[in-house]
C-alpha cells in the first residue's frame, strides 16, 4: 500500500511540474507589443498546452530573432513560422498595415504569446489563439493552434 501511495505522489508532481511549465526564458527584450488576445472560438481539436509548449525549445534553440517578410501577404492570410509540430505559431498582415512588411520577432516576443495564451486560454487544456501585436511599428496579427 505505501508503494502505491509513493508511486501516485510522484506521479501527481510530475504532473503538477509539468502544467506549471512555462516558456518563458530570460532573453532580450522582444521588439512586439502585444495588443489584443483572443481564444479562437473553435476549440474543438486545438493542440493541447503541452503541444504548445514543445515549441518552446524550438523557439529558444534558433537565434535570438527572427527576420519576417509579409510583403504581400492579404489580411487574414496565415503564414507559418513554426509548423510540423501538433501546435503552429502563425503571423499575418494586421488590419490597415501597407506594404512592405517585414520586421523583427524576438525569441521573448514568441514565448510570450505561447505563455499569455496558455495562461488565459488554456483552462481546459486545450489552446487556440489569436491576437495583434505591434512589430517596429507594423501591425500583426498571430495565431497559436
Amino acid at each position: 500500500m505505501i508503494k502505491h501511495t509513493i508511486l501516485a505522489l510522484g506521479h501527481l508532481a510530475a504532473l503538477t511540474t509539468a502544467a506549471s511549465q512555462t516558456c518563458l526564458a530570460k532573453g532580450p527584450a522582444g521588439y512586439c507589443k502585444q495588443l489584443t488576445w483572443e481564444a479562437q472560438k473553435n476549440q474543438t481539436g486545438a493542440p493541447t498546452i503541452d503541444e504548445c509548449q514543445q515549441l518552446c525549445p524550438v523557439v529558444s534553440q534558433d537565434p535570438e530573432s527572427w527576420f519576417v517578410n509579409l510583403t504581400g501577404a492579404a489580411v487574414g492570410e496565415k503564414r507559418g513560422l513554426i509548423n510540423g509540430y501538433p501546435c503552429h505559431f502563425s503571423l499575418g498582415r494586421g488590419p490597415g498595415q501597407g506594404d512592405p512588411l517585414k520586421f523583427s520577432l524576438a525569441n521573448e516576443d514568441i514565448l510570450g504569446l505561447i505563455d499569455g495564451a496558455v495562461g488565459r486560454f488554456g483552462n481546459s487544456g486545450h489552446v487556440a489563439a489569436t491576437g495583434t501585436m505591434n512589430c517596429e511599428g507594423k501591425n500583426i496579427t498571430w495565431w497559436i493552434d
